[in-house]
């Protein structure tokens, strides 16, 4: 998920949180936490984008006939963009 929707979806959830008030009374971080711990379960968009990511590149570096279609799709597309032999930066 883009940074600024994440954003977004924050400052949406704040403001329904604090039914629009200037100076929350409780930190956003707090607010994901369990309801047993001061919280309200608050999804914690970062996070959780994060998690899909690496769920993401966890299934394309899986081998063997585990490996998905668009896997080897990206092999094709990424062999293709990568640069020929880089210059040594010593001269």
């Amino acid at each position: 998920m883009p940074e600024s929707v994440i954003r977004t979806l924050e400052k949406l959830t704040r403001n329904f949180a604090w039914r629009g008030g200037d100076v929350p009374t409780v930190a956003m971080a707090h607010m994901s936490n369990d309801m047993d711990q001061g919280g309200k379960r608050v999804l914690d968009l970062s996070t959780r984008s994060e998690a899909i990511q690496l769920t993401r590149v966890q299934t394309y570096l899986k081998m063997g006939e585990e490996r998905t279609t668009w896997a080897y799709t990206a092999d094709e597309i990424l062999a293709n963009d990568v640069p020929g032999e880089l210059e040594s930066l010593e001269e």
